[in-house]
């Protein structure tokens, strides 16, 4: 179980969610998850903005190909209750 009360999570529930990202030019323009990794612990990316995200890429050129669904990355394991 993550500590949502003492971790920091990003929470992508929108395209404006996704442009406010860094990102990085892969073969399309991806979030840059080294740089967040160092701000939060975990991205949550909501049912929402799987759906509003889901061809992003083709629409405006920064896209979560591969986020199929509600999905949580845990970037720090520390943050992991155990």
């Amino acid at each position: 179980m993550i500590d949502i009360d003492d971790s920091k999570i990003l929470t992508i529930d929108s395209i404006d969610d996704l442009l406010k990202l860094p990102c990085i030019e892969n073969i399309v323009k991806v979030p840059d998850y080294e740089t967040l990794s160092i701000e939060y612990d975990a991205i949550h990316l909501t049912v929402n903005g799987q759906q509003t995200t889901r061809f992003s890429d083709f629409e405006i050129g920064v896209g979560l190909y591969g986020w199929d669904c509600e999905s949580v990355l845990v970037m720090n394991t520390e943050c992991i209750k155990k």
